[in-house]
C-alpha cells in the first residue's frame, strides 16, 4: 500500500497477541541461492530472521523494518505469508530487495541467459584453452596451479581427443606457457569514470548531495550508479505508516 492510500485505510482496535519469546540459540544457516547473488555487507542470517518472523507474527500480519538493508525480514516475510513494510536510506539496499522479491518468468531469463551465453562463451573458454600433454589436441583445463606469478601445473579431468587424464604433476607445455605470457602482457583497460550522478542527502545537517562515480571496465562491461533520489518524509506521512501499522498515531 502507498502512503497516499493510508489515509482512506480502516484499522481497527489491534489486541496484542500472545506469545512465548525465543529463548534458545537458532544455529545459523548457509545462505541459499537467493541471498549470494549480491554482496551487501550486512546481510543477516536468513534461518534466524525466519524463525523470529514465525514467532512473533501470525500469517497475513504486517512485518515493518525501517532498515531492511538487502531485504532478509521483506524475503522471510513474504515466503511465510506476511505482509513487509522495509526501507533504506541505500537505494543500492532497496534496488537489491526490489529485484530479489519481483517475479522472474523462467522462460525468459533462461532465453536471456543462452544470448550471453552465445556471445562469451567461446572467448571465455579461449582464454582457459590449452594443449593435451598426450595428444597435443586443444581442450580447456579445468584447473592452473601457480608459484606466485609463475604457472607450474595444468589439470583437466578428460582429454575430448584422446581421452587423457591430467589431475596431478602436470606441466604445461612451452607454448602455452608462451601464449600466456603474451596474454599477461596485454594492457587491460578500466579505471573510475567520474559519471555526475547526484543524490540528495535525507539529512539536512549533512552536505546537500552527493555524487556516485561509476567504475568502467572494457570491453563492455558497465557497474553504472542507480538514477535515484532519497527524500526525507513529512511527520504527516510517518504518523499514518504507523497508524496503519500499529492501529494508533503517535501525538
Amino acid at each position: 500500500m502507498k502512503i497516499r492510500e493510508l489515509a482512506h485505510a480502516k484499522i481497527g482496535r489491534i489486541t496484542p497477541p500472545a506469545f512465548e519469546h525465543i529463548n534458545r540459540q537458532i544455529p545459523p544457516a548457509s545462505h541459499t541461492a537467493m541471498y549470494v547473488w549480491h554482496k551487501y555487507w550486512s546481510r543477516k542470517t536468513w534461518n534466524v530472521v525466519a524463525e523470529h518472523i514465525q514467532c512473533y507474527t501470525k500469517p497475513h500480519q504486517i512485518v515493518f523494518d525501517p532498515f531492511s538493508g538487502s531485504g532478509v525480514s521483506a524475503i522471510e516475510a513474504a515466503r511465510h505469508r506476511r505482509r513487509a513494510i522495509v526501507c533504506d536510506l541505500n537505494p543500492a539496499a532497496t534496488q537489491i530487495t526490489e529485484l530479489t522479491l519481483r517475479p522472474v518468468n523462467v522462460l525468459k531469463l533462461r532465453e536471456a541467459f543462452e544470448r550471453v551465453r552465445s556471445l562469451v562463451q567461446k572467448p571465455i573458454a579461449n582464454l582457459y584453452t590449452v594443449g593435451c600433454l598426450k595428444c597435443g589436441q586443444p581442450l580447456v583445463a579445468d584447473c592452473f596451479v601457480r608459484e606466485g606469478d609463475e604457472l607450474v601445473e595444468i589439470r583437466y579431468k578428460s582429454c575430448p581427443h584422446c581421452e587423457h587424464r591430467c589431475e596431478t604433476g602436470c606441466q604445461p607445455h612451452k607454448r602455452d606457457l608462451e601464449a600466456l605470457a603474451e596474454l599477461e602482457a596485454r594492457r587491460i583497460r578500466s579505471g573510475i569514470q567520474r559519471t555526475g550522478f547526484i543524490i540528495p542527502t535525507a539529512n539536512p545537517s549533512r552536505k546537500s548531495s552527493a555524487t556516485i562515480h561509476s567504475i568502467n571496465s572494457s570491453p563492455g562491461a558497465i557497474c553504472a550508479p542507480l538514477p535515484c533520489s532519497i527524500k526525507p518524509l513529512s511527520r504527516r506521512a510517518v504518523r499514518k505508516c504507523e497508524s496503519f501499522c500499529w492501529g494508533h498515531s503517535r501525538r
